[in-house]
């Protein structure tokens, strides 16, 4: 029988002593993280000393690197969805930085004038109709301008005869004649016998007014807003101290094609020739502005019996009562079609008369006085006074100039040119729209002691869209509409 070996003390410490060792050991693995021990073990299947491993590295920074190493898509969508989201973001903030820079200031405008000390204008005061507003009056007088008109009209007139004028409530303005653009509607602010009267106009609008160039020359004054709301305006002044004298242009400005002569068809017409045509329309022939009689002619005239204008029967025949300015024909002829769409009952509106020469208004009026004294039973001269109310001697009567026209309903009883033109259809419709076409009714019962003649609901006159609606919606003539500008 075997005998058991029986260990001594120091092989009992020396197991005692590996034992403690290897437990130590076990408890460093178990403290070690998974991926820890994945090292190790995979250094042990090398064969290499653990010793000698450098010791593992548990920063967030590699700890990233190890989890993108090991989730290579996962890491790839999230880097991609980061990148995108920081490029909307920087979008969106580029956008918005350039907004503000592009948006205007909203402190109060610091405004100069020439060399006067600077005044303060309200911001909010300045915005009240939706963007910046100037008045056009205050620098009137350092802009050698000459200011007239009325409350609801203003002219500003430079002195080389150039000009520009507005009506209150009005998007258009009238440079030279032509009808533009202004960007915003005016404002006319009455005078008081506490404050001046203002012509509030876009700031815009008077940049380009006193900046624009034409022929290469400066208008002589230029007006400038900054971002930072300081308004600058001054005279231009040559190295040698002199000025150049302001003017003012069209040609940098949009044309107000609707206010011109496209309430008609006329393709071939642009606006600004629109507005060329329709100003030289605009002239007096009265008592007291009468045509020679060689300057009454149909030289350039049309016949509207040609361009099947509706008239009365004969018309053409009676020594060319049928012509008309051909511009104004167009016009013309579009109004009568499309109020005779509306007429009930078949009833249309018919040219009654259009042009006339000098030899026919003058057989014409010799013959109202002649039939005024055998009327009423007067001496002549009391009678060529009377038919003066009516009638126009010759070289005095508006038909000379081929721009107006004597219409009538075409029921028989409605073919006399009287009053009664008044109470009809027809009638009723012009009221309301011939101004659309460039037609105003030429002598209205409240004013004859202006026009000089007795209320003629039958006659009227071309002057353009833009005159046209101004005369309508102010109720006024053909004189006091010129008057206001002179």
């Amino acid at each position: 029988m075997k005998q058991k070996h029986k260990k001594n003390e120091f092989e009992s410490d020396f197991e005692n002593s590996e034992l403690d060792a290897l437990n130590e050991e076990i408890d460093d693995l178990k403290k070690l993280s998974k991926a820890e021990r994945k090292m190790l073990r995979a250094a042990k299947r090398k064969g290499v000393d653990r010793s000698t491993l450098d010791p593992y590295d548990q920063s967030d920074k590699a700890e990233f690197k190890r989890y993108a190493k090991k989730h290579k898509a996962t890491v790839a969508i999230v880097s991609i969805t980061i990148a995108l989201l920081l490029a909307i973001i920087g979008t969106v903030v580029a956008i918005l930085i350039i907004r503000q820079q592009g948006k205007p200031s909203s402190a109060n405008y610091e405004v100069t004038v020439g060399d006067d000390k600077p005044y303060t204008l309200s911001y909010k005061e300045a915005n009240s109709y939706g963007q910046f507003y100037f008045d056009l009056c205050s620098i009137a007088k350092y802009s050698d301008l000459v200011v007239s008109g009325s409350e609801r009209r203003v002219k500003f007139t430079c002195p080389d005869g150039t000009y520009v004028r507005f009506v209150n409530d009005s998007a258009t303005a009238t440079v030279n004649g032509d009808a533009v653009k202004v960007g915003g509607k005016v404002k006319i602010i009455p005078s008081t016998e506490k404050e001046e009267g203002k012509c509030l106009v876009p700031f815009k609008f008077i940049e380009k007014l006193f900046s624009h160039k034409a022929d290469g020359n400066s208008v002589g004054m230029v007006a400038k807003v900054s971002s930072k709301n300081k308004v600058t305006i001054h005279r231009i002044s040559y190295s040698n101290g002199s000025q150049p004298p302001i003017s003012f242009a069209s040609e940098c400005f949009d044309y107000a094609d609707d206010m011109q002569i496209s309430s008609y068809p006329n393709p071939n017409i642009d606006a600004r020739t629109a507005s060329a045509i329709c100003v030289s329309k605009l002239y007096l022939v009265n008592k007291s502005n009468p045509m020679r009689e060689e300057e009454i002619t149909t030289n350039g005239l049309v016949s509207l019996k040609s361009l099947n204008c509706p008239t009365v029967d004969g018309l053409e025949d009676y020594d060319s009562k049928d012509f008309f300015d051909p511009t104004a024909a167009l016009a013309l002829i579009a109004m009568i079609n499309e109020a005779n769409k509306t007429l009930e009952g078949g009833d249309k509106i018919l040219v009654s008369s259009a042009y006339r020469s000098f030899s026919y208004q003058e057989g014409l009026h010799e013959k109202y006085i002649d039939n005024y004294m055998d009327e009423h039973d007067v001496s002549e001269e009391e009678a060529r006074e009377q038919t003066l109310l009516t009638s126009a001697p010759a070289g005095k009567s508006e038909h000379h100039s081929g721009l107006c026209v004597d219409l009538v309903e075409s029921r028989a009883a409605q073919r006399e040119l009287d009053e009664t033109f008044e109470d009809t259809e027809a009638f009723a419709w012009l009221s309301q729209n011939a101004h659309k076409y460039g037609f105003i009714l030429r002598y209205p019962k409240d004013k004859t002691d202006i026009t000089k003649y007795s209320y003629e609901p039958w006659h009227y006159r071309f002057v353009g869209v833009y005159a046209a609606t101004i005369i309508y919606e102010d109720n006024i003539t053909l004189e006091e509409y010129l008057a206001d500008f002179e």
